[in-house]
């Protein structure tokens, strides 16, 4: 079993959904650590029932947020864009957009993309 002490934050694990309740549903780790996500971890949109959009036995990559009392709370929206309301907020609403607002772009783009790499 691994040392929980050698985990931080944005780590990203892949899990499978052990259980499913009203509130959030059970993982485990690929080495064996169980952990927990909140249905406000799964989505920015309302989820009234998880069942809905996660299923016992689900293979899913998920972003540690936090360990708690030797408890390890994951984030699925961290990992899954999509699932987000505005996963991508810049819009270039002129030809005249300073360089301020080119480079918070190519910083988030950048953030962006090694999230992925790290999901492959």
């Amino acid at each position: 079993m691994s040392n929980k002490n050698n985990y931080e934050p944005g780590t990203i694990f892949l899990c499978k959904v052990l259980s499913i309740s009203k509130n959030f549903f059970e993982v485990i780790t690929s080495n064996k650590i169980k952990g927990i996500v909140f249905i406000n971890e799964t989505s920015d949109y309302y989820v009234k029932n998880l069942n809905n959009i996660i299923s016992v036995g689900s293979i899913l990559y998920l972003t540690l947020k936090e360990i708690k009392k030797d408890m390890f709370i994951f984030s699925f929206k961290e990992s899954r864009t999509s699932f987000l309301k505005t996963p991508f907020n810049f819009q270039l609403t002129n030809l005249e957009a300073s360089k301020k607002d080119f480079e918070n772009l190519l910083k988030f783009t950048n953030k962006e993309i090694k999230k992925w790499k790290k999901l492959k």
